[in-house]
């Protein structure tokens, strides 16, 4: 299906796809995959696709304590994570080992434990 070839880069793991699949299909209904599908076409075309989209200069100017969670096996490059974190003043970067993009799937002790301590810290 769609989403299982449009999810398989973002897991390590098949069961862990077979759960993000199985939690989608929870609440499939044509109406709902349609809008999905409009969300991430609309999304691309605001972020990605657009050449005046930076979204860092904005981030530059909170003042919160942040924490930037990113997955060691993530398709998306931790080079972004790190720039982010770069972006925002004082914020923290996590780096979770052997993780792929659904990290409170695949690594839920990890991404707790980073969280608490993050908590605890601030």
């Amino acid at each position: 299906s769609y989403y299982c070839n449009h999810f398989r880069a973002a897991v390590r793991q098949p069961e862990h796809l077979e759960q993000v699949i199985a939690s989608l299909r929870a609440s499939f209904t044509r109406e709902g995959i349609l809008k999905a599908r409009a969300i991430e076409d609309r999304l691309m075309d605001e972020t990605y696709l657009s050449s005046d989209y930076d979204l860092l200069p904005a981030l530059t100017q909170l003042t919160m304590p942040a924490l930037v969670l990113h997955s060691e096996q993530d398709f998306i490059p931790v080079q972004c994570a790190t720039h982010i974190a770069e972006a925002i003043p004082g914020a923290s970067l996590i780096v979770l080992p052997d993780c792929g993009h659904f990290s409170y799937l695949e690594c839920p002790d990890a991404v707790r434990d980073a969280i608490l301590t993050f908590f605890r810290g601030t």
